[in-house]
């Protein structure tokens, strides 16, 4: 499974939509949505690390969805 349908596998495990997410994150739903497609530069550390947080992910989770090859 690549890295960015876990991420949105946990979005949804959790009910979280783009625009909820979007919100909270402070930048366009469009945006979010173009980084997650990998249609834009991936995601800052900061932003990987709210996202971990205001989905429950762990740690580890969240590393291996952002950070590991």
């Amino acid at each position: 499974m690549a890295k960015m349908d876990k991420l949105k596998k946990k979005m949804k495990q959790r009910g979280v939509t783009y625009s909820e997410l979007s919100r909270k994150m402070d930048i366009n739903r469009s945006t979010l949505y173009r980084k997650i497609a990998g249609n834009v530069e991936g995601f800052s550390v900061r932003e990987a690390a709210y996202i971990g947080r205001a989905l429950g992910l762990t740690l580890d989770e969240t590393a291996e969805i952002f950070f590991e090859e």
